[in-house]
């Protein structure tokens, strides 16, 4: 019976580590949120929806310098690219990580998008989740093996917390941290992200960050449009993550830090000039196109005033096309965000192009709108991200949409064949 003591309190401290990281993520999501909420409706009460705003050229530069400047002079560690940087550390074993890293990323992060960088909270929660859970896992003096688990699952967990999604969180630590899990290991991962994403979810007044009302499961005759809508989602996934990366790599040949934080800055801010629902992570602008109000995607823009469905459709084309830039300057060019959330944007508004092109044909006036939305945001995150499991999970719960998983599946899978097609064509069975 004594011999049973320490494993049952060795079982306690773990319980304990998981439940106490889990709600702290939870928690620390939920202010990210609000915080960026906050000082985004602090620049854009101004805005004028029906003209040009020239502040957004500003806030893009001040966006980018100013989270550069504090990176630099107060934090005194890289946050850039947080996801790149968890698997550098889970590599190497580097735990716990140090306590300003569990605030951090976030702050910064709250700074870089309320100001107006066109990116994620995703990678930076993710960073400070896995230190948050590796340094409670310390403090209980849990063995340094266990270190390792917490910080990957912490991460996870931080995904699941702001997405509000724990399966997404689950999946973002097998498919885009690659860390192998026992089964004792997959044990805390689940719980920790089911905390985490509870706790946001909770704190949130069980809100959705997307909401999306009408969803009802697609009949057969639309899984043929569904297949395509994959395809088209699988070749701009290509185009996003080529643009991208041509992007990052022509910002990295910049060696003074501030002067790579002045051109990105000043990259993005002409993108938010063009298009103003590239600000932020956009969710708020995805919300109201999901829901049937395509005009909210020119608000702001020089398009706004002259509406109609072309013109719309030229909007969107637009924007799809110079999206990548904004991303890949914030993340790239001194800012602190995540690479996920643009993604999803981008894809909601491929299935809103697609959606206004498909409608027009005989037939298919009664298409259901808002599901391809949907099912879109998934495929584009899964082709650019090239984490399809991931991808569905954090769309269908992000949105609430259980009833779209298989079309989430099916389209989702095909983006992801058709944007990693050389890699699997070069694969031997």
């Amino acid at each position: 019976m004594n011999n049973n003591v320490p494993v049952r309190w060795h079982r306690l401290r773990v319980l304990a580590a998981i439940l106490i990281a889990g709600i702290t993520i939870g928690i620390v999501a939920f202010c990210v949120k609000h915080a960026i909420a906050a000082l985004s409706r602090l620049i854009t009460t101004t805005f004028n929806p029906d003209s040009s705003n020239w502040i957004l050229l500003f806030s893009g530069i001040a966006s980018i310098t100013v989270s550069g400047l504090i990176v630099r002079k107060v934090v005194k560690m890289p946050l850039e690219h947080s996801t790149t940087r968890i698997k550098s550390d889970l590599k190497s074993g580097h735990t716990p990580l140090p306590w300003r890293l569990t605030i951090a990323p976030v702050a910064v992060n709250a700074i870089t998008l309320g100001l107006g960088g066109s990116a994620g909270a995703e990678g930076p929660i993710a960073y400070s989740g896995g230190a948050i859970a590796s340094r409670v896992a310390a403090l209980l003096r849990l063995p340094e093996k266990q270190l390792i688990i917490f910080l990957a699952c912490g991460a996870g967990a931080g995904i699941a917390a702001i997405f509000k999604a724990p399966l997404g969180g689950f999946f973002f630590t097998i498919e885009v941290l690659r860390f192998p899990l026992a089964p004792a290991a997959t044990i805390i991962l689940a719980l920790i992200c089911l905390t985490a994403g509870l706790t946001a979810y909770a704190a949130g007044n069980f809100a959705s960050d997307i909401p999306f009302r009408d969803c009802e499961p697609l009949s057969a005759e639309w899984y043929p449009a569904i297949f395509l809508l994959g395809i088209i989602c699988g070749l701009y996934s290509l185009y996003y993550y080529k643009t991208g990366k041509i992007t990052e790599s022509r910002l990295s040949t910049i060696r003074r830090p501030l002067s790579r934080n002045l051109l990105a800055g000043t990259l993005l801010g002409f993108c938010l000039l063009l298009f103003p629902s590239l600000y932020g992570e956009g969710y708020g602008v995805l919300g109201k196109v999901l829901n049937g109000d395509m005009t909210a995607i020119g608000c702001g823009s020089f398009l706004h005033e002259t509406g109609g469905t072309p013109l719309i459709a030229a909007t969107i084309t637009g924007i799809l096309l110079i999206k990548p830039f904004a991303p890949y300057a914030t993340n790239s060019g001194g800012g602190v965000a995540g690479e996920f959330a643009p993604t999803i944007f981008a894809g909601g508004l491929v299935g809103a192009l697609f959606v206004i092109c498909v409608s027009s044909l005989p037939g298919c006036s009664n298409m259901p709108a808002g599901d391809f939305i949907v099912i879109s945001m998934a495929a584009v995150m899964a082709g650019a991200i090239k984490a399809p499991l991931m991808a569905i999970f954090i769309v269908a719960e992000a949105t609430l949409s259980p009833a779209l998983l298989l079309p989430l599946s099916i389209a989702g899978g095909t983006s992801y064949l058709i944007a990693n097609f050389k890699k699997f064509s070069k694969t031997k069975c």
